[in-house]
């Protein structure tokens, strides 16, 4: 049974709670992918983990997969609203730096997050299936994204991301991180903090002032959004919370 499929990338449920990640295209499978599916491979929480020997199928065992979408229909079903709660936004943030820790010492990350390529496994696991970008190194303190060519604007992005005009340009390694905020954000508010801000680099809302973290004042969660919703991408960190 196919629970997932985009991008060239399909989900299908077997018998015995046994779950395959496949990539449906050799042609399509580059170094990019191929980091993607090593990421997921060593995401640290698959249960009997395998892969075939080209990388390109990643075999597990789980109870439950869906995705994001449906686990949304979840939380307004328990919950009554469409929004993620406190805890499950602690467990979306520990998965995703796993998997992009994993990523950089590959010298890959992501770009965006787009909600439709997240997965959810046993309600407590976030797998994301997106596009990686390769990371250029000059030195170990001078690392960035080079975009050669038309991308998709998509999903969750970072303001230096949006406001990119002209090709070829380098933006900073850490702009995921700002994406992983945003997509927190859209989590447990159930708002686009983007679209509470002004479209202008220059002019973005200081997240210190959002009435919405209010309500998580002195939290874990306050302190990531506060380090990583930041238009200074030297300041932002995912590693601690």
């Amino acid at each position: 049974m196919e629970i997932y499929n985009k991008d060239n990338i399909t989900i299908n449920y077997y018998n015995n709670y046994k779950f395959a990640i496949h990539h449906n295209n050799s042609i399509g499978y580059t170094k990019e992918t191929n980091a993607l599916f090593k990421s997921i491979f060593h995401s640290g929480f698959l249960e009997n983990v395998k892969r075939n020997d080209s990388f390109t199928t990643v075999f597990f065992q789980a109870e439950n997969v869906m995705t994001f979408n449906d686990f949304l229909d979840q939380c307004e079903k328990n919950y009554g609203v469409r929004k993620v709660q406190y805890i499950d936004c602690l467990n979306i943030i520990h998965s995703f730096k796993n998997q992009i820790m994993y990523l950089e010492r590959l010298n890959h990350t992501f770009y965006n997050i787009v909600p439709e390529n997240v997965i959810v496994i046993d309600y407590e696991h976030f797998l994301y299936l997106g596009n990686t970008i390769e990371i250029i190194e000059n030195n170990k303190f001078d690392k960035y994204l080079q975009f050669l060519k038309p991308f998709k604007k998509n999903g969750f992005k970072s303001p230096e991301i949006n406001s990119i005009t002209t090709l070829p340009t380098i933006v900073d390694y850490r702009a995921v991180y700002y994406s992983l905020a945003l997509f927190i954000y859209y989590s447990l508010f159930g708002e686009n903090y983007e679209s509470k801000t002004e479209k202008i680099l220059g002019n973005k809302k200081d997240i210190s002032t959002d009435k919405n973290l209010e309500t998580i004042y002195y939290t874990k969660l306050n302190w990531f959004l506060l380090r990583n919703l930041n238009i200074d991408v030297k300041k932002r960190n995912i590693y601690y919370i």
